[in-house]
């Protein structure tokens, strides 16, 4: 039988690889119920934290210069620990190794977001250097798993297709909470009356169809001089300090842009190393709406992207792409487009009434409701002990 040397209400989370919304979600879930958090973690995400406003009286960071070093630690004292959650693995290729490791605390849970990473894994044989690294970081994901009592994924849908297959059915929890947060000094730029539309994530041809949308051939006979799109994601890769890739895409997209600035009259903005916190979370606040150019084939299953929880976060109404499988509960009060020109000639008539931008305060509760802390946490506790 496990013995358990818990001492008052402990927890531990380790994360190193830029989950924050989620990783803040459950720092507070676990606060909420009375339980101290060690976090594991980049030093990254005390700026992240800092521009949050978190309260850090019953939060412990560990940032350890080695991710394998911190991992290690951290394993080793979940015996001491009634709840160890260890976010997804991705990154970090040495770190695998330890993460083979079982954690042994009382309950033991692996957060698993996307599908083919954890619930539906095969080995890819054409080996070029992408899907050598995939097919590297899924033999490890394969035997981590086994390590763990309980799996977190963001929707039902995802949840009942892995309880179809495997008879189990893992905690659905949402990537972020709705929580009201006031920052300062925060205001649009001089050009406000034009029509700012956001894009969030990383520019990522797998996961997001920028082309499609900024395509010269499809939009030039527009007139989009009061419309103002923002690019608030950079190259898969990059860090805080610069663009550490080169990145094709990125260059063949930039190179289109300007094409369509030209030709429409619109504005485009775009970055080449990641936003810090506070350029980031402006890049959402200033923003009429979030648009999100999804490969609806990455995002099988109502998974989630970085539009859909800083919609959340900030009260955004957001435009998806017809076929998009969005997670069961969000609320219904997203626009959808069913291609380019579909999407531009919406972007018009919005232009001409910017109300239906805003939420409404009918919408705005029904997502206080859904996404409450406090929901939130009892939905997890009550999985966890079921």
């Amino acid at each position: 039988m496990e013995t358990y040397n818990i001492m008052n209400k402990r927890s531990i989370i380790v994360e190193y690889e830029f989950h924050y919304g989620f990783l803040l979600l459950m720092i507070k879930s676990l606060n909420f119920r009375g339980y101290d958090v060690d976090v594991y973690c980049t030093r990254n995400f005390l700026a992240y934290c800092k521009i949050k406003k978190i309260d850090k009286k019953k939060i412990n960071f560990i940032c350890e210069d080695s991710v394998a070093y911190g991992t290690y630690r951290a394993i080793l004292d979940s015996k001491n620990v009634e709840i160890f959650l260890h976010f997804s693995v991705q990154a970090y290729k040495y770190a695998t190794f330890i993460r083979l490791l079982k954690p042994k605390a009382k309950y033991n849970i692996l957060y698993t977001p996307r599908f083919s990473n954890w619930h539906n894994q095969y080995i890819r044989f054409s080996l070029n250097k992408k899907n050598i690294i995939e097919n590297y970081f899924n033999i490890f994901r394969y035997f981590i798993k086994k390590n763990y009592d309980f799996y977190i994924v963001h929707s039902a849908q995802m949840a009942n297709d892995i309880f179809a297959k495997t008879n189990y059915y893992p905690i659905v929890l949402p990537y972020t909470c709705r929580e009201y947060i006031k920052y300062e000094d925060i205001q649009k730029n001089k050009d406000s009356n034009k029509l700012r539309i956001t894009i969030l994530g990383s520019v990522d041809e797998m996961r997001r169809d920028y082309l499609s949308i900024f395509n010269s051939k499809l939009i030039s006979n527009y007139n989009l001089s009061d419309i103002e799109f923002e690019l608030a994601g950079v190259p898969n890769g990059s860090d805080y300090s610069s663009n550490t890739t080169s990145d094709n895409y990125f260059n063949l997209l930039k190179t289109e842009l300007k094409k369509i600035e030209k030709k429409t009259g619109c504005s485009v903005i775009t970055y080449d190393k990641r936003l810090d916190e506070t350029q980031y979370i402006k890049s959402i606040k200033t923003a009429d709406l979030l648009l999100m150019p999804l490969n609806i084939s990455h995002y099988p299953k109502g998974s989630w992207s970085a539009g859909l929880a800083e919609s959340i976060e900030h009260d955004k109404r957001i435009l998806i792409p017809k076929g998009y499988d969005i997670p069961e509960g969000y609320p219904n009060d997203y626009i959808i487009y069913d291609c380019t020109k579909n999407l531009i000639e919406k972007l018009q008539d919005i232009k001409t009434n910017k109300s239906v931008c805003l939420l409404s305060d009918q919408e705005t509760m029904n997502r206080k409701n859904s996404y409450e802390l406090k929901n939130i946490s009892e939905r997890f506790f009550n999985a966890l002990y079921s």
